[in-house]
Order: C-alpha cells, then sequence, then structure tokens
C-alpha cells in the first residue's frame, strides 16, 4: 500500500498536472464589470409642490368640536368632491383650478328676496327713458330660477343688496357691462353694484334693447355669485350669446345655493 499523500500536496499535484495539459499557460482572471453607463440625472432644485389630501386618508373625526381645522378641511373637501362629481352638468369646477377659490353667494335668501334698486340719471349723456325698463327685463330672467333666490325693485336705496347704475358708454375693452360684488372671509355676499353701458360710445349709437337686457341678464347672473362658464350655450359664458339662463347655468345656481359658502382651497 502506497503512503497516504497529505491534502495540500495533492492539491498542487492536481494543478500541475492541470496546467501541463493545459499547455502551461496560467488562467487569465475575470476582468471587472464594466463601470455602468446610466448616470442619473441631477434633481431639479427644490420647489414647491401643492398636494391634495384624499379624505379617506384623514383620522376619524367622531366627536371633534365643529369648527376644528380636520373638520373644516373635511368640510371643504367634501364640497369639492359634490362639484366635481356634477361633472359637465355645472360650472363651478372653474373656480377649483385657482388657489384661493371661493364660492360666494348670499344668505338667506331663498326667503327673503334680494332688494335691487336702479339708479335713475336723466342727466346722463345718452340716457334714454326705457334704461330701467330694459334692466329690470334682464333681471325678470332670472325670475323663478331654480335656487329659488328671489330678486326684487325697491325704491330705497339705503335698503338695497344690488346697486345698478348706468354709464354712458361701453366701459372698457368692449365691456358692456361689469358687476362689483362684495363679501366677507366665509363668502358670504353683502351687497352687488352693476354697472350698465347705455352705447358704444359717448357720442355713438344707443346699444341695441335686446344686447343691454342680456347684458343686464349677465350682470345679475355675477351679482348671484356665479362665475364664467366655458360654454358660449350659456348666459354666463363670457360674452353672452343668449337671451336667458340655460339649464346649465340654472343647475349652478341651485349648486351655488346648495353647498355652504366659502373658500375651497385645501393645503
Amino acid at each position: 500500500m502506497s503512503p497516504r499523500v497529505p491534502a495540500v500536496l495533492f492539491a498542487a499535484l492536481v494543478t500541475v498536472i492541470l496546467l501541463a495539459r493545459l499547455g502551461g499557460a496560467p488562467v487569465p482572471p475575470v476582468p471587472p464589470a464594466p463601470p455602468s453607463t446610466e448616470v442619473a440625472a441631477p434633481l431639479p432644485a427644490a420647489s414647491p409642490v401643492r398636494t391634495r389630501p384624499r379624505v379617506e386618508q384623514l383620522p376619524g373625526v367622531t366627536g371633534a368640536p365643529s369648527g376644528t381645522p380636520t373638520m373644516d378641511l373635511e368640510a371643504t373637501l367634501a364640497v369639492r368632491r359634490r362639484i366635481l362629481r356634477e361633472g359637465d352638468r355645472v360650472y363651478l369646477d372653474s373656480l377649483l383650478a385657482t388657489t384661493d377659490s371661493t364660492l360666494v353667494r348670499w344668505r338667506d335668501r331663498t326667503r327673503q328676496p334680494l332688494r335691487v334698486y336702479f339708479v335713475v340719471d336723466t342727466g346722463m349723456p345718452g340716457w334714454s327713458p326705457d334704461a330701467v325698463v330694459v334692466a329690470v327685463a334682464g333681471m325678470s330672467r332670472w325670475s323663478g330660477n331654480a335656487a329659488g333666490v328671489g330678486l326684487e325693485r325697491t325704491d330705497d336705496s339705503a335698503r338695497a343688496d344690488i346697486t345698478v347704475r348706468f354709464v354712458s358708454a361701453v366701459i372698457a375693452d368692449s365691456t358692456y357691462g361689469v358687476t362689483e360684488l362684495n363679501w366677507d372671509g366665509d363668502g358670504t355676499a353683502h351687497r352687488a353694484t352693476i354697472r350698465l353701458a347705455m352705447q358704444q360710445t359717448d357720442s355713438g349709437p344707443p346699444l341695441p334693447r335686446e344686447v343691454r337686457a342680456r347684458v343686464a341678464a349677465h350682470e345679475f347672473g355675477h351679482a348671484l355669485g356665479l362665475p364664467h362658464s366655458g360654454s358660449f350655450r350659456d348666459l354666463m359664458y363670457r360674452t353672452a350669446r343668449i337671451e336667458g339662463p340655460s339649464r346649465r347655468d340654472q343647475a349652478t345656481l341651485q349648486l351655488l345655493y346648495a353647498v355652504p359658502p366659502g373658500p375651497l382651497r385645501t393645503p
């Protein structure tokens, strides 16, 4: 029996035999993998990012007192969801595109009509005796509106909610009418002033009666709280083309008075 070969000597012997069979050439080492050619793009400079929290992610508010930030945020999100759910049927969603968007409307005016005072200025250039008659006709196109908000004429300027004034010529940039609506921080309207043009220029011909009535109807829509519509089929389109409120105008006004007023912005 041959003597036993130590393990280290045996391994060396196997290596010698393999190298002899391979022609004695040492086995080259495996080269390292080449570096990746994908370079991470540098991150842009820090910029403010607005996020819109989902209401499902909010903690429960059971037992929370009314008026807490969580309650306010949940109420705001509920109004936003309702507006978005209405889709193209209404156009209040146009307010959601602005950070300071606010729903503005009159409070508790379904029981007490809004009082409207028309300023008579017979000394104004271009004054026409039918100026008030035409403006009242425009106002009456909101009679029986879907929100149930009434409009009635008053002769007491001190008690008026809405004041209508007339100007002799186009106000600016071919604008035939403009409305200033004043409201407080929670979106409650307190007073409005409507200005209606009588003619295109100081010395030009008067605007047609139907144009003036249509402009008046459009401005009364703003006085009620409606924004502009993006559809020319609505009276509240930026350049009104129809005589009175469309079904979409009515649905938008109804929704406006069905939800609480106030800001719609979220953190």
